[in-house]
């Protein structure tokens, strides 16, 4: 073999960024099918504040585009997102409800999936009455009025006619 052919067969691990002028690992440069070799010429920090310094550069322009589709496309936008709703309306009273506690200034948030755990827990039952085959809300042992946290901790799950009564009282209605 010549000492081409080596260099030839030879993988290849490194390469040079036409930014910074660094050479650095294949895996520190992002694909790019569309060159030879199947990488981009600039590695990825070189990318990404390019891509920063272009967002701070047209930012009016791209703010503009923006506008310009939601004014086009209104009508299909809104049936997307009326489609979403019906499709995840746990989802959707999940963010309802934390944007209720920011805006009552309450810290914390409550995921979707810490209050489906919270349920199971607790057996699906409203832990006031007992029913067990009712709609459960999610209840704040210590109401955000009063100063509660919005965190999983502070939560129990009633029927709407028991979180309803409670209005905005402490109550612990959990096992000890």
């Amino acid at each position: 073999m010549t000492s081409m052919e080596v260099l030839m067969n030879e993988i290849i691990t490194q390469k040079r960024c036409s930014s910074c002028g660094k050479i650095k690992q294949i895996s520190e440069f992002c694909k790019d099918k569309s060159r030879k070799n199947e990488l981009s010429y600039v590695c990825r920090e070189c990318h990404s504040i390019r891509g920063k310094k272009y967002d701070r550069n047209n930012k009016e322009v791209r703010r503009e585009k923006q506008r310009k589709y939601i004014e086009e496309n209104r009508e299909l936008l809104r049936e997307r997102s009326r489609i979403w709703s019906l499709n995840h309306k746990e989802k959707k009273v999940a963010h309802a409800r934390n944007r209720r506690a920011w805006k009552k200034q309450s810290c914390g948030s409550i995921t979707l999936e810490q209050w489906e755990d919270l349920k199971i827990k607790y057996g699906n039952i409203c832990l006031c009455c007992g029913k067990h085959d009712v709609p459960l809300t999610l209840d704040h042992i210590v109401p955000l009025s009063k100063g509660g946290i919005n965190t999983i901790e502070n939560a129990q799950p009633l029927c709407r006619p028991c979180n309803g009564g409670k209005r905005d009282k402490t109550i612990d209605y959990r096992p000890k």
